[in-house]
């Protein structure tokens, strides 16, 4: 069994944003750092990608960098039917597919159900809770509100 620590995971993690800055530093038209200007792109565009860069980043480096990318909501948003796919200058290749359009929206809503479901239930008091701890309050200011 693997087991990975948090020194590891930042690396990883910082790897990736660098990725993504060299992409978006190389083509601006095509790749952003902040995620809310992501846009659907080409399909294959790992192969354009590799090609340009040679062995400047791994192949694994590179698909672990795209994974994240595409993943953010905001970009799995823009994942709508018909919509324009890009390559690396920024031109139309080729647009999103009903079938993509639909596994990003049920991914969307997928993600939505794991974050309600990991999302610690509130415990709301009842009012024989607040009474009680009233009480326990009064005791330890004497009475003082």
């Amino acid at each position: 069994m693997i087991h990975f620590t948090d020194e590891l995971t930042m690396d990883l993690d910082q790897d990736i944003d660098d990725i993504v800055a060299l992409l978006a530093e190389r083509w601006p038209e095509c790749f952003a750092v902040l995620e809310n200007r992501r846009r659907p792109l080409k399909v294959g565009i790992h192969k354009d990608i590799q090609a340009a860069l040679g062995t400047t980043v791994s192949s694994e480096q590179l698909s672990r960098a795209l994974v994240c990318y595409c993943s953010v909501p905001e970009y799995q948003s823009r994942l709508k039917d018909k919509a324009a796919r890009i390559d690396l200058d920024g031109r139309q290749a080729g647009v999103v597919t009903a079938p993509e359009a639909l596994w990003a929206r049920a991914g969307r809503g997928e993600r939505m159900r794991d974050k309600r479901k990991s999302a610690p239930a509130v415990r709301r008091s009842s009012l024989v809770d607040l009474r009680l701890a009233g009480v326990a309050r009064r005791k330890t200011t004497g009475g003082a509100v």
